[in-house]
């Protein structure tokens, strides 16, 4: 016969916690260090500290050649055409664009998309080659669309309907990249805030949402 085994209650609680060990020790003494305002870390202050700076003297070094790309290297510069177009029409940065518009819906999906075509190609005109040599063409949505044949960008729109209907949390990135194992990551994340983060933002402002979160995926 098995020995009967009697259970004895532990007056004492202190057994029943487990023991803490060293690192879990230093790292709440780590955690304190950087959450206590009154420790803060003094910044030396004397000669021994200070950065020798040398006093520009108008020359380059020639052991310094590589460092001529820096100095003097214009990609753009805007003409005096330019800048008195931008003066005369008024566009200057933060303006935005009139509330009304010539559109048949003002407000519209389709005027928005066609202002934001009409602000691209003035912005590839304006530039000239800089426009190419900064990639500004695989920036936004439609540069962001390129990549994506027709198929591909169908079966996006499906998952971020899916996406919606699941749980807030319920990643798009994560649906995608099982669907598209051979995209790199770098075009799916693109992808993701050039393209589907905007559309959800306009679709739940139309929708009159009062709140708007980006980051609540």
């Amino acid at each position: 016969m098995a020995p009967e085994v009697r259970s004895r209650k532990i007056k004492n609680s202190k057994f029943l916690e487990p023991k803490k060990s060293k690192n879990t020790v230093c790292n709440k003494e780590w955690t304190k260090s950087i959450t206590d305002e009154t420790s803060k870390a003094v910044i030396p202050v004397a000669s021994y500290f200070q950065a020798d700076v040398p006093d520009w003297n108008d020359q380059i070094r020639k052991n310094y050649s590589d460092e001529s790309k820096w100095l003097r290297s214009v990609v753009w510069q805007p003409s005096y055409a330019t800048r008195t177009i931008v003066e005369e029409e008024g566009n200057t940065i933060g303006k935005g664009r009139p509330d009304s518009c010539l559109c048949t819906f003002p407000g519209s999906t389709e005027c928005v998309k066609l202002h934001v075509r009409i602000k691209h190609n003035q912005l590839r005109s304006d530039l000239g080659p800089a426009y190419y040599k900064w990639r500004f063409y695989e920036m936004g949505e439609v540069g962001r669309r390129k990549s994506w044949d027709f198929d591909e960008r169908k079966t996006i729109n499906a998952l971020a309907r899916t996406c919606n209907m699941k749980s807030k949390h319920t990643s798009f990135l994560d649906l995608v990249s099982v669907h598209f194992p051979a995209k790199c990551w770098k075009n799916v994340v693109s992808y993701y805030f050039n393209v589907y983060v905007p559309r959800r933002i306009s679709t739940k402002i139309r929708s009159g949402a009062l709140e708007v979160d980006s980051d609540e995926d």
